[in-house]
């Protein structure tokens, strides 16, 4: 008898070690994946937004982003200020009929102090949507405004 109670508290031991190793995951989670691809996007650093992206969606990214850079330096300077005062804000996840495929539903507010001179409120909401893959221990963003 004695040595099945030692049996059971290794086990038990062993199943909680094992579950506590498993959250501690340095993988990161589906909403910090999303939210660092939205914040190297709206940034302006395609580089590091691509990479988080599949293949074909880096690639898409990387065709829009030659012409981003072919536009005059003073438009891009205004794109980029305009972006800087966004913030994405993930609202929610759900799963699709696949395991390792997630909809994350966001949310960009712009807080822009000369809309709030102009308006009176330093909001404006931009509801969206992206979805994110399981690639390895990594989640990748396989498509934007799509379920």
């Amino acid at each position: 008898m004695r040595r099945i109670k030692t049996l059971f508290g290794t086990v038990l031991a062993i199943t909680a070690s094992a579950l506590f190793l498993a959250g501690c995951s340095n993988s990161p989670k589906p909403e910090e994946s999303a939210t660092a691809f939205l914040n190297a996007y709206l940034s302006a650093d395609y580089a590091t937004a691509a990479a988080m992206c599949t293949e074909e969606l880096s690639a898409f990214l990387n065709e829009s982003v030659k012409e981003f850079e072919a536009l005059p330096d003073s438009v891009k300077s205004i794109i980029k200020r305009h972006t800087s005062y966004m913030t994405p804000h993930v609202d929610s996840i759900a799963r699709t009929g696949s395991q390792d495929t997630l909809v994350v539903c966001y949310t960009i507010v712009k807080n822009d102090p000369a809309d709030t001179l102009a308006t009176g409120t330093a909001e404006q909401l931009i509801n969206s949507r992206l979805s994110i893959v399981k690639e390895g221990e990594e989640w990748k963003v396989a498509a934007l405004n799509e379920i």
